[in-house]
């Protein structure tokens, strides 16, 4: 569990980690700049405590399958 909720923006951004898209990829299709989707990455990544995307995409799949009950 994070130190604090996501936010919905972040929550956003999540989905489309998850589905493997790169920020530039988040970005367009969120309209903002590669640089705040990494400032939302690394705000997930501190919330989490985690180093890197590989791991947050990890940790937001394990929680959304906690979530369906798997």
């Amino acid at each position: 569990m994070p130190s604090e909720p996501l936010t919905p923006r972040e929550r956003e951004v999540a989905r489309r980690l998850v589905m493997g898209e790169t920020n530039a990829q988040i970005g367009a299709s969120l309209y903002m700049s590669e640089a705040a989707v990494k400032k939302h990455v690394n705000a997930m990544l501190s919330k989490y405590g985690l180093r890197n995307r590989t791991q947050l995409a990890a940790r937001l799949l394990e929680k959304g399958a906690e979530r369906l009950g798997h």
